[in-house]
């Protein structure tokens, strides 16, 4: 039938990584890949906030550590940004860095290594929930996963 929604091609979500050591991180894009996400993947914190504004991604991951400009100061970055300021930034460390990831404005942290399983229900949280339904001001709601052990 025309114009049913079965016609609607489906928008594939767009997720930004920032990730340096690409070649020891690829287990950790692959239960994304296969969740059906679309990856553009970056290795320093620079780039990534150059690409987030480029292509306005539908969330941000990045890891805390990064070159050029760290995953903290890229989260306060993409907050203080009006093109991107609604841009859910998920955080990722094995630092125990979650305070500090909230304080900079982070929709989420995942203190690692995290399960393929925990990483796309994170990811799936964000996307549905994310920021953008906040008006600035709000304090955003933040989900924080922890690795156990």
């Amino acid at each position: 039938m025309p114009g049913s929604l079965s016609e609607v091609p489906r928008r594939t979500a767009l997720v930004l990584i920032a990730q340096q050591g690409l070649e020891r991180e690829r287990p950790f894009f692959a239960p994304l890949r296969e969740a059906g996400y679309d990856l553009e993947v970056v290795q320093d914190g620079s780039e990534a906030y150059r690409r987030a504004r480029a292509l306005q991604p539908d969330l941000l991951i990045s890891e805390v550590l990064l070159p050029q400009m760290d995953g903290l100061a890229l989260c306060r970055a993409i907050r203080s940004d009006p093109q991107t300021r609604s841009m859910p930034v998920l955080l990722c460390s094995v630092l125990a860095a979650e305070d500090r990831a909230q304080e900079a404005g982070a929709s989420g942290f995942l203190r690692g290594p995290s399960g393929p399983d925990q990483l796309v229900h994170t990811v799936r949280q964000l996307l549905t929930h994310g920021t953008s339904s906040r008006s600035s001001g709000d304090q955003p709601g933040y989900c924080r996963r922890t690795h156990a052990g």
